[in-house]
């Protein structure tokens, strides 16, 4: 069975959706990490707070992050997956376990500069909000 060159392209526009939904959900989780760390330290300004109950009000960053670098590693991996395809190609299988490894993996999504840039300014930014309002 041969496949025409439009259900190949169709394939290949599959793993473009994919890779563009991985991104929208990063780019939500990092809203979504912002608006609940800040509404957290909004809800408890007028309690008194010690450092070990301000540095559990992170805990939402590190869970966001966490959920975020996920993402970021399967985004990767379907770019690799859509690299790795061409028009000539017979194979069109979605399975992106073998790419799941390398700079795909992840942990090394976990410490990417962009996501390290990111939740450990605002980690650091509500260190200082609660030094600020102690």
């Amino acid at each position: 069975m041969t496949l025409n060159t439009d259900e190949k392209l169709k394939h290949l526009e599959f793993i473009q959706n994919a890779i563009e939904r991985m991104a929208d959900h990063s780019f939500l989780l990092k809203g979504w990490a912002i608006t609940i760390s800040i509404g957290l330290f909004a809800f408890l300004k007028d309690k008194t707070i010690n450092l070990h109950q301000a540095l559990l009000l992170n805990l939402p960053i590190l869970i966001f992050w966490l959920i975020d670098s996920f993402y970021l590693s399967r985004e990767r991996t379907f770019r690799s997956l859509y690299q790795s395809r061409s028009i000539e190609d017979n194979d069109f299988s979605l399975n992106i376990k073998p790419l799941c490894k390398g700079r795909n993996a992840w942990w090394r999504s976990f410490l990417s500069h962009t996501l390290i840039v990111f939740y450990g300014a605002l980690f650091v930014t509500m260190l200082i909000i609660y030094h600020i309002f102690k």
